[in-house]
């Protein structure tokens, strides 16, 4: 790997977070050498045979909460996380914030995800004093594929029920949803 990493065409190449970075590029090469079964999904019958203990999955959220709190709201602000990296995602997102005329924050793993020169975009969340004025003006915050590792460690201090999309329901320690939509991402936005 270190010397196929080192040749002249390997050297350079388009960083991605998500897809393409210093760690990818090691797991993708130990993923050839071992025959792809990092990537491969996991048997269904794994757990069942004992393989990898089964977890309780968490219970499936009821969307009607986060819909009412949606239809209602006046002044929306979106926070885009690492899950919306995905093309169809981040399209979805930038149609909902101009469908919506509102703020969207990206956090530091989601830069990009909407072009810094697109008239909503109005900065990174990073949990500090830059975007509180805009989070305080919100009625409704929606979490639009962020990770739980993406935000610091401290208390949420935001009155605004929050209303999270994401592609997989997590326990989030720092703050509890009004409302959780679990699923694919630009569906949801529609």
């Amino acid at each position: 790997f270190a010397e196929w990493n080192e040749r002249e065409e390997n050297r350079y190449y388009r960083y991605d977070y998500y897809r393409d970075n210093c760690s990818t590029r090691v797991r993708d090469a130990i993923d050839r050498v071992i025959g792809g079964r990092i990537r491969a999904p996991w048997p269904e019958h794994a757990a069942a045979a004992g393989g990898f203990p089964a977890s309780d999955p968490l219970p499936a959220p009821d969307a009607t909460e986060a819909v009412a709190l949606l239809r209602r709201c006046e002044r929306p602000v979106i926070i885009a996380g690492l899950q919306a990296l995905e093309r169809r995602a981040a399209a979805s997102l930038r149609d909902l914030a101009a469908r919506w005329n509102c703020p969207v924050l990206v956090t530091y793993k989601a830069k990009g995800v909407i072009p810094d020169d697109d008239p909503h975009a109005v900065g990174p969340f990073i949990g500090g004093a830059a975007e509180d004025a805009t989070l305080r003006t919100a009625d409704v915050i929606l979490l639009f594929g962020a990770d739980p590792v993406e935000f610091p460690p401290q208390p949420w201090h935001y009155a605004a029920p929050v209303v999270e999309a994401t592609t997989h329901a997590v326990a989030r320690p720092y703050l509890a949803p009004a409302a959780t939509l679990v699923g694919d991402l630009s569906a949801t936005a529609a």
